[in-house]
């Protein structure tokens, strides 16, 4: 968790595409601007001192479930859900 929650080795999503494994594992995102996130969300993102808006767990692939599912919204799934919650 230590990894994920540093910004050391952060990749934009076109990289992600090639590199990410079809393996289990955990994954992280972030915003690249938090201000661009409406208060409270940016208020807390600055007073924690991080980019960081989710952890993700995919316990088959995560191509399928961070790169298809989280990044690029191909079928139903938890970060949206979570976001889209939290963000009313």
């Amino acid at each position: 968790m230590a990894e994920l929650s540093s910004e050391r080795g952060l990749v934009r999503i076109e990289t992600a595409e090639r590199q990410v494994p079809a393996t289990p594992g955990l994954y992280a995102i972030y915003v690249i601007a938090y201000r661009s996130l409406p208060t409270p969300f940016y208020d807390e993102l600055k007073s924690r001192a991080t980019k960081l808006i989710y952890v993700g767990r995919a316990s088959k692939s995560l191509e399928k479930r961070f790169i298809q599912q989280d990044l690029r919204g191909k079928s139903n799934a938890t970060f949206y859900r979570g976001i889209g919650a939290v963000l009313g």
